[in-house]
């Protein structure tokens, strides 16, 4: 009967081992689960700001291509020399060379 005995005894420690791990194991789970929903709840806050973000380079590069488009439109003129020679003049200050410029010296 003292077999009988020991064995009801380690059942017993064995039940209660058996409790721990499965307490452990929950706790794991559980813990596993709660960290899952917080990275996909931080993903996807993340993968809106992205989305933003490449909505306004988006924007960017299309304000980028008209004023592209706009310049090509310009060179493509048939007079390129005259637009050139505009350009000179209104925003580089460039003139010809027998020319003769005047400028107001008042103070207003």
């Amino acid at each position: 009967m003292s077999e009988q005995a020991d064995m009801t005894v380690k059942k017993k420690q064995n039940g209660k081992n058996t409790g721990l791990v499965n307490a452990a194991f929950t706790f794991v789970i559980v813990f596993l689960v709660i960290y899952a929903v917080i990275s996909i709840i931080t993903q996807q806050a993340e993968i809106s700001e992205r989305e933003t973000q490449l909505q306004l380079i988006r924007n960017e590069i299309t304000e980028a291509e008209q004023i592209n488009d706009e310049f090509v439109r310009l060179l493509s003129f048939e007079d390129e020399k005259a637009y050139m020679e505009r350009i000179a003049i209104e925003r580089m200050g460039y003139g010809y060379a027998n020319e003769r410029r005047y400028y107001a010296m008042s103070g207003n």
